[in-house]
């Protein structure tokens, strides 16, 4: 029996007929899309000046930040942690600090003094969380204890103006709760529980007034005011389903997530006394979209950084992660969809606004840990 044939999928091509695989169509993290792939042929790639690569070996990435005009990226190496800084498009003098335990990622936040917070496992004490506080100047370095039951998959780090906050989710013996901790920059060391949430999955801070909590089941969004339970619930859409939250410390907020279908990518504004005021729509036409994390430009634009994931070729197990940026308008509510690449052995993950509006995001490529301005 002949072979039935049929069009290449999207992001894949064929430039013959009745070949026998398609081949990717688009082109990769680290390159500027000239002339957009089709069907039939490939797209016309160039590389990417603003594509800046970390030439290390064996390192991770921890996570990435801004202070102002300044952005850091965060990665690991052994028994080291490297900051390295970026202003104007320039290199600073990277910091690296020795430390014991096994970096976490994406657990690097700033305090506004330009304070860098990460934190790691202890490699002999199970539950043993160490934040490592450490000045720009490295000056002052101090190491403060976090007593876990068993951190799991989510866990997260963030800075507010006046206070550094850390959250995972936890085994209690029962099940799984989230637990957030939190201290001022002043008394790094005070540390306070603040609330402990079943299916807690994303933490984000307007400031220490105001903690949004977004948990899976079901799928909801709640505000921690005054640092005093119990937690407020946002009124949210039935048809929404909330993933992840971005706040300022400017009164905003904006809860993310897909539409109960979807086949939407939405996001509200919550404003200041928790009503929510404005919605953002944005129909995806990629498949499955894997929100990844967001961030403000307050009071211009909300971005979303997320994935698709794509079969090399039709039947093949193996895929392709596929990168976007959303960006909403806040004033227009106008969504524009940028294509930040593709690979197989490529990601990434974190994402962050300057205070110039300038718009960053970093990941691995190809094995490769690099930082990328794509706004």
């Amino acid at each position: 029996m002949d072979r039935g044939c049929s069009p290449c999928p999207p992001s894949t091509y064929s430039s013959t007929e009745n070949a026998s695989d398609c081949a990717y169509s688009g082109c990769g993290i680290s390159e500027l899309i000239i002339a957009a792939g089709s069907s039939t042929a490939p797209a016309e790639c160039a590389p990417n000046p603003d594509f800046i690569p970390l030439d290390l070996d064996d390192s991770s990435l921890i996570g990435l930040a801004a202070s102002g005009a300044r952005l850091y990226a965060a990665t690991v190496s052994f028994s080291e942690v490297t900051f390295h800084g970026f202003e104007g498009g320039a290199p600073l003098d990277a910091l690296t600090i020795s430390i014991e335990g096994h970096p976490i990622a994406g657990t690097f936040a700033i305090a506004p003094d330009e304070t860098f917070y990460s934190s790691s496992r202890d490699p002999n004490v199970p539950g043993r969380i160490w934040l490592d506080v450490v000045t720009r100047d490295a000056a002052s370095a101090a190491r403060v204890a976090i007593t876990t039951t068993s951190a799991d998959v989510w866990l997260g780090l963030t800075s507010t103006p006046s206070h550094w906050v850390y959250w995972d989710t936890e085994h209690n013996g029962l099940g799984h709760e989230g637990v957030v901790r939190s201290a001022s920059h002043s008394e790094p060391a005070e540390v306070e529980t603040l609330i402990r949430q079943t299916n807690l999955v994303h933490v984000s801070a307007e400031n220490m007034d105001r903690l949004f909590l977004t948990v899976s089941e079901p799928p909801r969004l709640y505000r921690l005011l005054d640092l005093t339970p119990p937690l407020e619930q946002v009124a949210l859409p039935a048809s929404f389903v909330p993933t992840l939250s971005a706040a300022t410390a400017t009164g905003k907020a904006y809860a993310i997530g897909l539409s109960s279908g979807q086949r939407s990518l939405e996001a509200y504004q919550i404003e200041s006394n928790g009503t929510v005021t404005e919605h953002f729509e944005h129909r995806v036409d990629e498949s499955y979209p894997y929100l990844m994390t967001g961030a403000i430009d307050p009071d211009r634009a909300l971005y979303v950084l997320f994935y698709s994931r794509e079969k090399i070729s039709p039947g093949s197990y193996r895929t392709r992660n596929t990168y976007y940026l959303l960006r909403f308008d806040l004033t227009s509510k106008d969504s524009t969809l940028l294509h930040l690449g593709s690979g197989e052995n490529s990601w990434m993950e974190a994402l962050e606004v300057k205070s110039d509006g300038s718009v960053y995001v970093a990941g691995v490529h190809d094995g490769t840990l690099f930082v990328r301005k794509v706004y």
